[in-house]
């Protein structure tokens, strides 16, 4: 987990504006695409991430490390998501609600946005095999390097199932990793091993 995000989140409380955008560099991407999931539009995804950042800036919380800047970040796009369910069921929403908001294909978006290493590639072909629950744990556990207690506290979700799925996405990757082997795995590749997110 990088360590960019607090020391910007910092001197922002210190009156420096210009590092929030370096804040919002540091999460912006995966904060849309773990909202996307949800959501099936990254133009509403940026909105809720958008959201969760002006929560951040008016409270103004004191987080200590990088650790509990990034956990509130994601509980707090948590809270936006399910605000976004609660007014999408309340209404009777016709096919075409949303049909100016232009949205690219996922893994166009993934490509040009996500995706930044051949190890994120394979991260990303491992968790394109997941849908419903399993996947946006994976994709915390992946992308953002969180251990269960954090995904869990964001979720909402189980901690006993956190570990099982973060366990077998863990062991899906290693066998990807291990049909790669003697062909295209780059030398730098560093797989997640067992141990990594305290299961």
């Amino acid at each position: 987990m990088t360590s960019n995000g607090i020391e910007n989140y910092k001197a922002f409380l210190k009156g420096d504006e210009k590092a929030l955008e370096g804040l919002v560099a540091t999460y912006s991407d995966n904060m849309i695409y773990y909202t996307y999931h949800t959501v099936a539009n990254f133009s509403l995804a940026e909105d809720i991430m958008e959201s969760a950042f002006l929560k951040l800036i008016i409270k103004q919380p004191s987080l200590k490390d990088e650790g509990e800047l990034a956990v509130y970040l994601f509980k707090a796009l948590a809270e936006g998501i399910r605000e976004w369910n609660k007014k999408r069921q309340k209404i009777t929403l016709s096919k075409n609600l949303f049909g100016e908001i232009k949205d690219i294909p996922e893994n166009e978006w993934a490509s040009a946005n996500l995706i930044k290493t051949p190890e994120d590639k394979i991260k990303f072909d491992v968790l394109s095999h997941y849908e419903s629950k399993a996947k946006p744990i994976l994709f915390l556990y992946f992308f953002q390097k969180f251990n269960r207690k954090q995904i869990s506290e964001i979720t909402g979700t189980d901690e006993d199932f956190v570990g099982k799925v973060m366990a077998l996405g863990r062991e899906r990757l290693i066998n990807t990793v291990s049909v790669l082997m003697d062909s295209e795995l780059p030398k730098d590749f560093t797989s997640i091993k067992k141990g990594d997110g305290k299961i």
